[in-house]
């Protein structure tokens, strides 16, 4: 059941990088993904307390 839905997930994930990917383009998506990239490893540094 877990993996099921881990699978749904990351193919609607997929699916939204697609569409942002088309609505946009790629260099703007690819952007976007690596600033949230950032972010979450920023977020992820200051909750590890160091």
């Amino acid at each position: 059941m877990v993996t099921r839905l881990f699978l749904v997930y990351a193919v609607a994930e997929l699916a939204v990088v697609v569409a942002l990917a088309s609505t946009l383009a790629f260099g703007w998506t690819v952007l976007l993904l690596l600033a949230t990239f950032v972010v979450g490893v920023v977020l992820a540094g200051s909750r590890s307390g160091t």
